[in-house]
């Protein structure tokens, strides 16, 4: 009788085990099946981004500052540790949301006026800036939870989009910021 209940013991601990790695699995194929969705989304974004991009680059009416933003963000884009210090930044409320000085004003009153002049110009810098923001965010992993929280921030103010590649930039392009990998400075010789 003994040898009954330690072998049904046995079994109980055998199946249990199974069902623990049975469940186990799940949760891993789960967490992989919504990577790979993110990594969908990412590379349809990424094409996108890099469609209006050229198409801003090309296209002599944007000013520099406009285009050099662009381009930051697109070097933001293809560095893991550019874009995850921005996600850093971002989520400890250092990289703002909002307009706060005069270049960012710039940019946003060309936009608007882009908008009168040249709203097909005005509407690809909105897509490049968009899917730059998704891309930014899903491509990499550790930063792809924040990308709901910022779309959130974003939804709050029309110029926030703007005022967030703006404000990327500028982390970027601070030559006295050395922490985000891309050697500080002029970030645009290195794209």
């Amino acid at each position: 009788m003994s040898e009954l209940i330690t072998h049904n013991g046995m079994l109980f601990s055998v199946f249990a085990s199974l069902a623990a790695l049975l469940y186990l699995t799940r949760i891993k194929n789960n967490e992989l099946k919504q990577r790979t969705r993110e990594l969908d989304v990412t590379r349809q974004a990424l094409m996108e981004h890099y469609k209006y991009v050229t198409l801003i680059l090309k296209d002599p009416a944007p000013s520099l500052e406009l285009k050099r933003v662009m381009t930051l963000m697109s070097c933001a884009i293809s560095t893991r540790t550019a874009a995850t210090d921005i996600a850093r930044q971002f989520k400890s409320g250092k990289l703002k949301m909002t307009p706060h000085d005069e270049a960012t004003d710039g940019l946003v009153e060309e936009l608007r006026q882009l908008k009168i002049s040249r709203p097909d110009l005005a509407e690809k810098f909105e897509k490049a800036v968009s899917t730059g923001i998704t891309a930014l965010f899903l491509r990499w992993p550790e930063n792809s939870k924040m990308l709901n929280q910022l779309r959130l921030e974003m939804d709050k103010n029309q110029s926030s989009k703007v005022s967030f590649t703006s404000n990327i930039a500028k982390f970027l392009g601070n030559g006295d910021n050395d922490n985000h990998g891309l050697g500080g400075g002029n970030l645009i010789g290195q794209c």
